[in-house]
């Protein structure tokens, strides 16, 4: 039997950024390609439940190999911007994060893995904020 860490995400709450200046998205995304497997779950979810409203930032460093691994479906959904990602606190290099980002406050902001817990309030936060 193959065992996993256990990984809690970290949520962060209204969190000052002018990485996303005014802009009103959900933001997933990661500081490296070592946290692949996780955006692709954030990608997954909204896709699901929110379908063309995401975007995925990653570091300029990394297009290259971002255009490889991802769908070109995605491509004109990716944001390569060095600014981005930076987040105030730290984003391990290994975890992803989604950032529901409203008039330069991230409102929510989740570095790691979502839980059924984390995503309900992540959906619930941005369908209230879309509307």
């Amino acid at each position: 039997m193959l065992w996993r860490e256990s990984y809690r995400p970290e949520v962060r709450r209204n969190l000052t950024t002018t990485s996303f200046s005014d802009e009103r998205l959900p933001f997933i995304g990661s500081v490296s390609l070592e946290a692949s497997r996780e955006v692709e779950i954030w990608w997954r979810l909204f896709e699901e439940d929110f379908p063309g409203e995401v975007v995925e930032v990653v570091p300029e460093s990394s297009r290259e190999a971002v255009f490889a691994l991802r769908a070109p479906s995605r491509h004109s959904r990716i944001r390569f911007d060095s600014e981005a990602v930076q987040i105030p606190g730290e984003i391990p290099r290994q975890r992803a994060f989604c950032a529901i980002v409203l008039n330069g406050i991230a409102e929510l902001v989740v570095v790691g893995p979502p839980t059924e817990d984390v995503w309900e309030e992540v959906s619930m936060l941005w369908r209230a904020i879309r509307t």
